[in-house]
């Protein structure tokens, strides 16, 4: 059962409870199943009915209501009010006792009628009701209404078409709210009835008339400021982006913006700020007919030929079930065939959204490699603590044996093998190259000023780590002690978490900007290498400068295709590099890469913070493309 035929059984119960003399026993009945949330909406009207339906009609009398509220046990939203005297739920008065007051409050405005309509309703067969109908004016004022809206709907499609085409336009939420709005607009309260037809309807089809129309003016007065303002500049965005609506010089142009103006003042009138905001539409209501706005007119229209008795604002809302109209924030609200075509159905979405993840996780699985990148079949650390204590300190030491033991003779060692071999390429000193043509060169990875910050804080640490190292001697414990202590706030370590944050930091913020141009440079291959010009990548990068260019293209490493054949200034590990590439043809190895990993292993041992949320972040990521691949 869909919702139109649920509300119009609950229509009919609700006329039939205040119009049928029901027993008091029966009316406990009825009670208990309103207050009966188990029992779905239409069967529990349906059952109403056919409980009450064997009762004769009320004997209509005129006696004055009394107070209306909430009655205290009836069950959430099912609308059940109360009489002071008498169980009842709210709805339209029923007798015609109100037809003459309501005649006489909107006399002046000449929209109504009175009109006696004959029916068979009592004993002796038939009987005469008096209620108001529309006059001519009335059907000319909605004529009136439907030219604004058919202003709208003549344009409305071929935006909505705009829109769904547009590539940079994804989120579908805005576009659902006008395709609801569309709806609307094609609806006329009096669509099939002519004027004379008018004469012999009665309350019930009054409302059934008017329903549809004033629940969308309920719904999107609900509906929150921003939201409607959202869809009124998402229509006038793509109203000037249409062909015939591309500006142009003179006078055509101000033409274009008088289309826009009045086209878009129009559809304001139907998604008003305010209730009493001042639109095309109510500017024609106050001077035509002598009505403020298009709500005071619905409120008209719902008190004398629906409710036939004054009726608030919020009554008339919460009668008709009013609420801000809901959409999808997945799904357009499209042909199937179209949103196919052009790739916004929900399968090609989700291809789509995986594949954005797929490039928004590939940096972390750079970094990931990075961690896990080995040399000559060890980690860049194992391999560069051999190469200092051989090559430098000439002792005999084992990387994971001093590793299990001394944690810190790992971070000196270490960070002594940086600076005696990485720290030529990235201080500004002179490097010669030679490429794969043959052609000797000479320049820098980077101008002096990139990390010049990171190599005095380097040279800092060495030393601070010496000066520790002489005065004890004979201190040492391995990183799982260390991490222990760190844990239990022992203020015996506090001088290795100073060295471990010092020394996870400076790594960090080298390996981060060296895994930046690493990034930059693949994307620089993968578009063509855009950049023909051979000079471009013989020129040292400044990293202040690159910072704030345009790096949509990427952007190649210098001397990239060279292979290192010696230094100006050589440091005691320098010859390791000579002969060696500074990146190779896979993109996964060379020097360049060597120097990354190494930085990011150095982070990632001293729990530098940076690393290990780059990590979670992949883990993240990871885990979204396996749930939504399934």
């Amino acid at each position: 059962m869909d919702q139109n035929e649920i509300k119009s059984l609950e229509r009919r119960a609700k006329a039939m409870l205040l119009s049928r003399d029901i027993p008091a026993g029966k009316m406990k009945v009825v009670r208990a199943l309103l207050n009966n949330d188990t029992v779905e909406a239409g069967e529990k009207y349906s059952a109403i009915i056919d409980l009450i339906k064997q009762y004769p009609e009320k004997k209509t009398t005129d006696r004055p209501h009394g107070k209306v509220g909430v009655r205290k046990d009836a069950a959430s939203g099912t609308g059940v009010m109360f009489d002071a005297g008498m169980a009842e739920l709210f709805g339209p008065e029923l007798s015609p006792v109100n037809v003459n007051i309501l005649h006489r409050k909107y006399r002046h405005l000449k929209l109504f009628r009175k009109r006696y309509l004959i029916h068979s309703s009592n004993r002796f067969g038939i009987g005469i009701k008096k209620r108001l109908i529309p006059t001519r004016r009335l059907f000319r004022l909605f004529q009136d209404i439907e030219e604004f809206q058919a202003r709208i709907v003549k344009r409305l499609p071929s935006l909505l078409h705009d829109i769904v085409r547009d590539e940079n336009i994804n989120d579908p939420v805005y576009f659902n709210y006008l395709r609801v709005f569309s709806r609307w607009m094609d609806l006329s309260p009096f669509f099939g009835y002519s004027y004379d037809s008018m004469k012999w309807i009665d309350r019930r089809l009054f409302e059934e008339a008017l329903e549809p129309y004033c629940r969308n003016y309920f719904s999107f007065q609900l509906l929150d400021v921003e939201t409607r303002e959202r869809m009124i500049q998402l229509l006038e965005q793509k109203l000037r982006e249409s062909d015939d609506m591309k500006k142009i010089s003179g006078k055509k142009n101000l033409e274009v913006e008088k289309y826009v103006y009045d086209y878009i003042g129009t559809v304001r009138s139907f998604l008003p700020s305010t209730a009493d905001e001042s639109t095309a539409l109510s500017k024609h209501l106050s001077s035509n007919y002598g009505i403020a706005t298009p709500g005071q007119l619905i409120m008209i229209m719902l008190e004398t030929l629906v409710f036939q008795k004054n009726v608030a604002y919020d009554q008339a809302v919460e009668y008709f079930r009013a609420a801000p109209p809901r959409v999808s924030a997945e799904e357009w609200d499209y042909s199937p065939d179209v949103l196919k075509e052009i790739g916004k159905d929900l399968e090609s979405r989700k291809q789509q959204y995986i594949r954005s993840l797929k490039a928004d996780v590939e940096p972390y699985e750079e970094i990931y490699q990075l961690l896990h990148y080995e040399n000559e079949g060890r980690s860049m650390l194992a391999y560069g603590f051999e190469a200092q204590r051989y090559m430098v300190d000439k002792r005999q030491a084992d990387y994971n044996e001093t590793y299990n033991r001394d944690f810190l003779s790992v971070l000196d060692v270490c960070s002594n093998y940086f600076n005696n071999s990485y720290a030529p390429l990235l201080d500004g000193t002179t490097v010669f190259f030679e490429s794969h043509a043959s052609s000797q060169h000479e320049g820098m990875l980077f101008e002096p000023e990139s990390f010049s910050t990171e190599m005095k804080n380097l040279d800092a640490l060495l030393r601070d780590m010496h000066v520790y190292r002489t005065n004890n001697p004979t201190f040492s414990m391995n990183r799982e002690e260390l991490i222990n202590s760190l844990k239990q706030r022992k203020r015996s370590v506090n001088p290795l978490e100073h060295f471990m944050t010092i020394t996870g930091d400076l790594f960090y913020q080298v390996g981060n900007k060296l895994h930046r141009l690493y990034g930059l440079h693949r994307r620089w291959v993968l578009n063509g290498s855009p950049m023909k010009d051979a000079a471009s990548i013989r020129q040292s990068l400044d990293m202040a400068e690159l910072a704030v260019q345009n790096t949509d293209t990427g952007r190649p490493i210098p001397f990239y295709d060279c292979v290192v054949i010696g230094f100006q200034k050589a440091r005691p590990l320098s010859k390791s590099l000579v002969r060696k590439p500074i990146l190779d043809n896979s993109l996964y190895g060379g020097i360049f890469v060597q120097m990354a990993s190494f930085c990011m292993q150095m982070a990632y041992e001293c729990l530098n913070d940076g690393i290990y949320t780059d990590l979670d972040e992949r883990n993240r990521i990871l885990r979204e493309i396996r749930d939504i691949s399934g």
